[in-house]
């Protein structure tokens, strides 16, 4: 009889073997995924189960779910008549499931077929409603990726930095991204944010070691050694839309099938251990998993009985050590022996059912074989011999073809060598045949009578089958129905014989043309340079004449101080001839003779200064010589020369310009512009009555004189803006406007000066004219 101490250690003996046998239970899953995923994710995330998860300890079968694209439910239905066939003897402990495909197959049969398996959904569509779903059952992870999550990441270390750069190209979609997270971050006052463009590895060097990098787009060349290099001494880089996580200090936030597969396993390992999770969705976004985290490295409750008992155990087992062991030994010997004898007949059983599952694959792939080249176009073939006699498989388009059905061509009724025209027939037979010999592919056009006694042209391919000893077994093709093709390709054929005379004719046709396309853009661009000539001597003739106006003034005044000065100088004569000359007389005359004097020096100064203004400013527009002058000096000169316009106007021209700036360049150019800016301003900016300000600022950098024109008037209309430097564009062509001046000032700068002008403007605001250009 056994006491009680011997009792409790048997009772642990047993309880140890279940628990060493139901530790070496491998966890059975079932790996689904959609037939629209390509096989290369299939395989990342398989790679990474196997490598992640000990072979002992888990199983792991890999099916696809496809769909019938013309009936979903039938595909879906033959899927569950198969896996209800295939893995009727097997438990799964959980099911993973990526892709829309086999979240939607196992929504409909799960319950049917799995029961009460637990199922991880991955890879889901962003859209897709789980309005239905069965939660207690399913676990959804989704995908979480934004410029949000990134700085919650960066915000959750110790030691973060403020200061954060992202890198970008400049193309139109990374713009628009970029665009789309200023947005997003424009509120968040936690960080600096700083944006980078087509940056090198200097750009990157020369930032703060500790500072966070985030990598949104690089369209460089030799991209993989540039990441390589901004990696040696930096840990803070993060990528948020290319999976860069082959390169170990970059952490991707961004969609990954490495990521869904870690995440599959940390998944896996949870349950294996007994855990439970907080939610049902699941959230990654590369720092964490919303699971009981606390409970990972716990043991189960069996675990913790078992720790309980262990030193009670212990001590039983020293105080009855032969008994212990005795019992162990039969025990150990009776287990292997029903391990044996259990293994044996489960193998005999798995055997019988991988046989039945091999046997129903080879008859759907036969069914699908058929099905697909009964859909095909055309027809595909079987046949024994060369003359179709002995016909072993005939596609239902034989129907579609020819008219006859399968059966009337399989029983010889007629047969389909009945159909080849008989001009067709030797040629037909002895190009298979020579194929044969051969051993090669086979490619035939011919014409066959249908049905309804129609003509059609066929192009039909083919290729021997042969033995392990060579001898021919059958000939397999398909014939298609190329009458379109022929008919098109004869009207081709017809298309181009005309098409080469009609070449022929157009081409003389635009000889002609494009000789008189060569005159009459001869013609306009001579017209093009006289009215540019004649712009230029109109222009040239309003200052002579503005000058002329100008310097008849004071020379009018000259002259009637001259007369003045006659008359008193007669007088003085006269009286002095006349010997009545008194003193008070003379002193009168010196008197007035010094004022008069001063009067005509002043007038013909004011003339000679007139007349060298002119004589330097005509001398320029009617010359094409470079010259150096002080611009500031010749800039007054310029607004001299046209007073004669400006003075009738209430507006005022200020320069704003250094006394000393000398240039090298054509002043002729230079006196045209600022003539041309000024008139324009005069007739279009200001009102007959108002009061305008025009400024001239002048600035000089290097061998580059940038120089602004702006008034305050009325402004120019957006419509206008584009055209104002066309030829011939004008507003005032009722008052007499040719067009003109704006279109030979811009041809002036971007012509002669080699330089660039823009304009600006805003209506009621006023009009600046930007114009830079280099000097010699």
């Amino acid at each position: 009889m056994l006491d009680k101490n011997k009792l409790i250690i048997l009772f642990f003996i047993l309880f140890f073997s279940l628990n060493v046998f139901a530790q070496n239970k491998k966890f059975t899953i079932l790996n689904l995924y959609s037939d629209e995923s390509t096989f290369k994710n299939v395989q990342t995330i398989n790679n990474i189960l196997v490598k992640e998860l000990n072979r002992k300890n888990y199983k792991i079968y890999n099916e696809y779910v496809y769909k019938n694209e013309l009936n979903k439910n039938l595909g879906f239905k033959t899927l569950f008549d198969f896996y209800k066939n295939k893995y009727k003897s097997i438990k799964f402990d959980l099911i993973l499931s990526s892709g829309d495909n086999s979240y939607e197959f196992l929504n409909k049969y799960k319950k049917t077929l799995f029961s009460d398996t637990k199922v991880i959904l991955g890879d889901i569509d962003s859209n897709t409603n789980f309005k239905n779903i069965q939660l207690e059952f399913f676990t959804i992870i989704k995908e979480e990726k934004s410029i949000q999550n990134l700085l919650n990441y960066i915000s959750d270390k110790k030691d973060y930095s403020k200061e954060i750069y992202i890198l970008s190209d400049d193309s139109i979609l990374s713009n628009k991204k970029i665009n789309e997270i200023k947005n997003e971050i424009l509120d968040n006052k936690s960080f600096n944010f700083h944006f980078l463009n087509n940056t090198n590895e200097k750009d990157i060097n020369n930032l703060d070691i500790n500072s966070n990098i985030i990598i949104y787009s690089l369209n460089i060349n030799d991209k993989d050694k540039f990441l390589k290099n901004i990696l040696m001494n930096r840990k803070n880089i993060y990528s948020l839309n290319e999976d860069l996580s082959k390169y170990n200090n970059i952490i991707s936030f961004v969609h990954s099938d490495i990521l869904l597969g870690n995440t599959y396993t940390l998944i896996i390992k949870a349950l294996n251990k007994g855990l439970t999770f907080d939610k049902e969705f699941l959230h990654y976004d590369l720092r964490s998993f919303i699971f009981n985290k606390n409970h990972f490295n716990k043991r189960v409750k069996n675990q913790s009985f078992f720790d309980k008992n262990l030193e009670k155990l212990y001590s039983l087992y020293l105080d009855n050590k032969l008994l212990f062991s005795f019992i162990f030994l039969l025990f150990s010997f009776l287990l292997i022996l029903f391990v044996s004898m259990f293994t044996k007949i489960l193998n005999v059983k798995n055997k019988n059912k991988e046989i039945n599952i091999l046997n129903y694959e080879i008859e759907e792939n036969e069914r699908k074989i058929i099905s697909l080249t009964d859909n095909l176009p055309g027809l595909v073939y079987r046949s024994k011999n060369i003359f179709y006699k002995d016909i072993e498989y005939l596609s239902k388009g034989i129907f579609d073809l020819t008219g006859y059905t399968k059966e009337q061509i399989t029983n010889q009724n007629p047969s389909f060598e009945d159909l080849i025209l008989d001009e067709y027939k030797i040629e037909h037979k002895n190009k298979i045949e020579n194929a044969i010999l051969s051993q090669s592919t086979y490619y035939i056009k011919y014409e066959i009578r249908t049905f309804e006694n129609k003509i059609i042209s066929v192009f039909e391919k083919g290729h021997a089958i042969y033995n392990s000893l060579g001898e021919l077994l059958a000939i397999e093709g398909y014939i298609s129905d190329i009458t379109e093709l022929t008919i098109a390709q004869h009207k081709i054929i017809k298309l181009n014989v005309n098409l080469e005379h009609t070449v022929y004719d157009r081409t003389v046709e635009l000889e002609e043309t494009n000789k008189e396309l060569q005159r009459l853009i001869a013609d306009l661009q001579n017209t093009h340079t006289q009215l540019l000539q004649s712009e230029k001597m109109a222009s040239l003739g309003s200052l002579v004449a503005g000058v002329a106006h100008e310097v008849n003034t004071p020379i009018g005044l000259a002259l009637m101080g001259t007369t003045h000065f006659l008359e008193i100088t007669n007088k003085i004569n006269n009286l002095y001839k006349e010997r009545r000359l008194e003193e008070e007389d003379f002193e009168e005359y010196l008197s007035t003779s010094l004022e008069v004097a001063n009067s005509i020096n002043f007038s013909i100064e004011k003339s000679v200064e007139l007349i060298k203004s002119f004589k330097q400013i005509a001398v320029d527009q009617s010359s094409d010589e470079i010259r150096t002058f002080n611009i500031k000096m010749y800039l007054e000169e310029i607004l001299l020369s046209i007073r004669n316009q400006t003075k009738k106007t209430k507006h005022h021209i200020n320069i704003i310009c250094e006394d000393n700036i000398l240039i090298k360049t054509y002043p002729g150019a230079i006196s045209q512009i600022i003539t041309n800016l000024v008139m324009n301003s005069i007739i279009h900016a200001f009102s007959n009555d108002e009061e305008g300000e025009i400024l001239i600022k002048i600035e000089f950098l290097g061998k580059r004189l940038n120089l602004s024109f702006r008034d305050n008037g009325n402004g120019i209309e957006d419509k206008n803006i584009k055209k104002i430097f066309d030829p011939f564009f004008t507003t005032k062509r009722d008052e007499g406007g040719s067009g003109l001046g704006l279109n030979v000032l811009y041809n002036l700068i971007t012509s002669k000066l080699k330089g660039k002008i823009e304009c600006n403007s805003k209506v009621h605001y006023g009009t600046e004219f930007k114009i830079s250009f280099l000097t010699e």
